[in-house]
This record gives C-alpha cells, sequence and structure tokens, in this order.
C-alpha cells in the first residue's frame, strides 16, 4: 500500500565537530566521530479527522565505509532550530536541541545502495502533527566499533553512485477524511504560460528566448510559471503534488536552494516584464506580486537525470482549498527566485507539468463508487467506536439532490471494502445509535430520520453513529475502515 502522505525535506545542515557546518545540498559521508546530519521536513495540511497508524524515515545509504562491522544509525527529535551556526554541544547527547530517542537500526558495512526504513511513528503522531510542532530530526551514526563512514544523498544532488536523487523522506500512513471519492484521483496539469524577469531590464520581455533564467543578486532574474488546474475541482483534498521541470545543460544545481513561491496576480507571458504583469497592468508589487509570509513555501527538490521535480503539495493545497482549508483562489503560478537555475524553454510547452493526486470535492460518482463522505480509511482502537462525519453535498452517490436524507454506515476490515467482512447499519432499518445535528456541533442533536430536505447545510451538518448504544461491538486486533453512504429515502 502507497503511502497517504510523503513528507519532503525542506532543509537540512551537516553539524560538524570542529564548527564547519554546510547546508544538506550535496552528498556527503557522516563520519561517526566528526559529524551528525539535521533534516527539517516540510508539513503539508492534514485534516483534522485522521490516524496515523504508520510513520516511516526512508533513508538511502550510497556507501557505507569505515573500520566498524556494523553501525546502528539513531534518529532523535530536534527541539528547536538548527542551522549553520548551531554549536556542536547544542546537538549532542544532553544539548539543548536534541531531544528523545525516536528509534534506531543497525546496518552492516557491506550496505551499499541500500533503502532501510526506521519507523518513526511518535515524530509523526506527536510532534510535527501533534502537540509540540517540532518538524526536524537528528541523524547520529554510531559504530560497533572503531570508526565509520556514512554517504547519504543531498537535497539537490545528482550522485553518481546511485543514479536518481533519493531524498531521505518520511512515508505516513493513515487515515484521514477525504472529501468524497473512495479512490484517489491522479491527473496531470500541463504548463500553459512560462518566461523570466530581469531586474536590471526592468521593461524587457523575455518569452521568446531559449532558456528561463533565474540569478540573484545585482543582476537577479525570477522566473515563472503558469499551468493549467481546471481539471481539479476547488476543495479537493490534495495527497501530492509533484512539478516536473526540464533541466538545461548549462543549470548548476548546487544553486538551487531558496523556495517555490505562490503568484497572487495574473499575468501574460508575452507582455510580462520586471515592472508589469500583463499589457499596460502593473504588478502590485514591482518583480511579482507573490506570497512572502513563509507560511506555505516549498522546496524540497527532488534532482532526477533530465528535469528537476519539485514537492509543493502544501502549495497546492492552499490553492485549492484542501482538507476544510479556505482556498486562496490564486492559481496564478510559481516562482523562482533568489538561486541560480536555468530551464530549457524550448522543451518547457513538452515536458513542465505538475502531477497530482487528489480526493476530488464534488461528489458526481457512478453507482459503482459509493460515497466517502467521511473518513478515507477511519480507524479506531476501540470495540464500541463512535463514528462522526459532515454531510457532504445532497447530490452524492444514491441520493437526488433536494430529498431527504437517510444513511448507511459500513465497517470493514478490508480498506478495499469488498464483499467479506462488512458490517454495516442502516437509518432505514433502525434509527439506534443514530444522530444528526443541523448546526454541526450537537448541540441540537436528533433521532429524525430521514433528515428532511432544507433542513441540513451540506459542508456543516453532521451525522453521527454511537455502536455502544446497539448489541454489536468490533473484534479486536484489527484495524477497521469505515464509509457512510447517503441515502434517498
Amino acid at each position: 500500500m502507497d503511502p497517504q502522505i510523503t513528507l519532503y525535506p525542506k532543509s537540512g545542515y551537516y553539524i560538524s565537530r570542529d564548527g564547519s557546518n554546510e547546508f544538506f545540498g550535496e552528498s556527503k559521508s557522516l563520519t561517526s566521530v566528526n559529524s551528525i546530519l539535521y533534516i527539517n521536513y516540510q508539513k503539508t495540511l492534514i485534516t483534522e479527522a485522521y490516524f496515523i497508524y504508520y510513520a516511516l524515515l526512508k533513508l538511502n545509504l550510497v556507501r557505507v565505509t569505515g573500520t566498524a562491522t556494523s553501525i546502528t544509525i539513531n534518529i532523535y527529535i530536534a527541539t528547536g532550530e538548527v542551522n549553520q551556526y548551531t554549536g556542536w554541544t547544542a546537538v549532542q547527547s544532553g544539548g539543548a536541541l536534541r531531544g528523545s530517542l525516536l528509534n534506531s537500526q543497525t546496518v552492516n558495512l557491506t550496505d551499499d545502495n541500500e533503502e532501510i526504513y526506521i519507523d518513526i511513528y511518535d515524530f509523526a503522531e506527536n510532534h510535527i502533527y501533534g502537540s509540540t510542532g517540532y518538524s526536524g530530526i537528528i541523524i547520529e551514526m554510531v559504530p560497533s566499533s572503531g570508526t565509520a563512514n556514512m554517504k547519504t544523498v543531498g537535497l539537490y544532488s545528482w550522485d553518481n553512485d546511485i543514479g536518481e536523487k533519493q531524498n531521505p523522506v518520511i512515508q505516513i500512513y493513515c487515515g484521514q477524511t477525504s472529501s468524497s471519492y473512495p479512490m484517489a484521483t491522479r491527473t496531470t496539469s500541463v504548463v500553459t504560460e512560462n518566461s523570466y524577469i530581469n531586474y536590471y531590464n526592468q521593461n524587457t520581455n523575455y518569452s521568446s528566448e531559449d532558456l528561463i533564467k533565474v540569478e540573484s543578486g545585482y543582476f537577479e532574474k525570477r522566473g515563472i510559471f503558469k499551468f493549467n488546474l481546471s481539471d481539479i475541482p476547488a476543495g479537493s483534498d490534495i495527497r501530492k503534488a509533484i512539478l516536473y521541470l526540464p533541466q538545461s545543460v548549462v543549470s548548476k544545481v548546487e544553486g538551487q536552494k531558496d523556495f517555490i513561491y505562490r503568484i497572487l496576480q495574473d499575468w501574460d507571458e508575452d507582455t510580462v516584464t520586471w515592472l508589469y504583469a500583463e499589457n499596460t497592468t502593473e504588478w502590485k508589487i514591482p518583480g511579482v506580486f507573490y506570497d512572502d509570509s513563509g507560511i506555505y513555501d516549498s522546496y524540497n527538490m527532488i534532482v532526477k537525470e533530465k528535469s528537476n521535480a519539485y514537492d509543493i503539495t502544501k502549495l497546492m493545497q492552499v490553492i485549492v482549498g484542501s482538507f476544510e482549508h479556505t482556498t486562496s483562489n490564486s492559481d496564478f503560478g510559481f516562482m523562482f527566485k533568489g538561486q541560480n537555475i536555468t530551464f530549457n524553454s524550448n522543451n518547457i510547452d513538452e515536458t513542465a507539468y505538475i502531477d497530482v493526486i487528489y480526493m476530488a470535492a464534488k461528489l458526481n460518482q457512478p453507482s459503482e463508487a459509493p460515497t466517502l463522505i467521511s473518513p478515507t480509511n477511519g480507524t479506531t482502537t476501540t470495540i464500541t467506536p463512535t463514528f462522526i462525519a459532515t454531510i457532504n453535498d445532497d447530490n452524492a452517490y444514491g441520493a437526488t439532490e433536494g430529498n431527504d436524507l437517510d444513511f448507511r454506515i459500513e465497517i470493514s476490515r478490508d480498506m478495499s471494502f469488498s464483499t467479506v467482512n462488512i458490517t454495516s447499519f442502516s437509518t432505514i432499518t433502525s434509527i439506534t445509535g443514530w444522530y444528526w445535528s443541523a448546526l454541526g456541533d450537537f448541540s441540537d442533536a436528533s433521532i429524525v430520520f430521514p433528515i428532511p430536505a432544507g433542513g441540513y447545510t451540506p459542508g456543516i451538518s453532521k451525522v453521527k453513529f454511537i455502536m455502544s448504544e446497539t448489541t454489536s461491538s468490533l473484534a479486536k486486533g484489527y484495524t477497521w475502515a469505515w464509509r457512510l453512504i447517503t441515502l434517498d429515502s
């Protein structure tokens, strides 16, 4: 089963005993004596109704060498920001920035080009999506004896030893509330416009040039790209979004250390300049009007042989309004700045695209695809749980818009909901344990079913089923999935 959420590194640093800290960009060998690796992860949006049951740190070891026969990789929570100025003692045992041990794993020194998975459930559940909000980890290497070196792949490096870059990603498996579909939809959003703007020549348009240039410094240039997102309904829950852009042979990957920014004003590639967004319409702020709040920046670059791939999941979640967050209504594209990259403009229109996996918000589904209102893979550890779901649009499968509504909850040990092992309860058969609330907080709880047309508000009103009020229960020792189906009365 694929993970529901993949978290990519946002930044990272090699922290050295001698104080010569380096940005976690290029591939480098960690030494057991002199260095520790810190990685900070980009937290993507997630619904409030979720249950994490696995979280794995995926590490790709390019090469492990030394006099030791094995090494133990220790993963700690970082309790604060680590940067190029952080001292060695701060990340050592007892240091101010080293938190509790998340987990350890031992590997042999012969494990070259190996992928290893380390369980860091506590990091996902209690930290990055939990009460502390910590988003960084510290990786320490301890040899069985003697010394050891462990080479990992950096954030923006193409490593000849391993080929395609493998980020140290965190894979999270969880049950989430989805907006509708029981299965995710995958779509490709192609580039529609692209250009770059130049601070030194503020009235010049560069859309006809062969290359798209991004440069920092006095001669700053910024690359801008727009995509067709019309296939993705507003309010869809974005699970993953990867932006692919073709490299140029003259591009320097080591220059890519800044973020991707969300553009907040429409523009036209044929007339855009540093000063003007289109024709005679000026940018609200010269040099592109963009979101500079820092809240939704994406970076997380994934270097490939002929293109750069960027995880922009969080940006896309904000643009379309995923997981009940307010949509930004600003699908005007993305901007690159503050770094040194060159893209091949001649190939942009053919090869630049966004690969998006999402759960659609609208419920126009065929009869063989029952509506998931909440959640996608709801799970519970109790034997008589309570299930609460938001009533979605009343044109859901099984219900005609404007009709009175009944409901059926289905519970199964099989997440694909095959015909075996399904327990179901329907308000048509019995209303025992069933309640609904027009206000959504159950202060006005009602046991009257079907819910009359016009008596509820889609997206606000909720329905609840309390299994403990029935004579049924769920067997222990299983992970249960559940879904709610809307029915005409």
